[in-house]
């Protein structure tokens, strides 16, 4: 948090590695949430890589914050 505050950058997209949701229950995730959005309008949505020609079978959690 410290990085982004520095720095500022307009967008952030975080992926989610394993388990980052459902990790202590949920409540890791909801700390990273809740603490992006003191900084950011946070919107989240599961991205296909395919969408950006990326030849790849698994769904990636992208979290995008602006």
């Amino acid at each position: 948090m410290e990085i982004l505050e520095h720095h500022k950058p307009e967008f952030v997209f975080l992926e989610n590695v394993p388990n980052l949701k459902t990790h202590d229950g949920g409540k890791t995730y909801e700390i990273i949430h809740t603490t992006l959005e003191t900084l950011y309008d946070v919107r989240e949505d599961i991205i296909s890589p395919h969408y950006f020609g990326i030849p790849h079978i698994v769904l990636v959690f992208i979290l995008l914050e602006d």
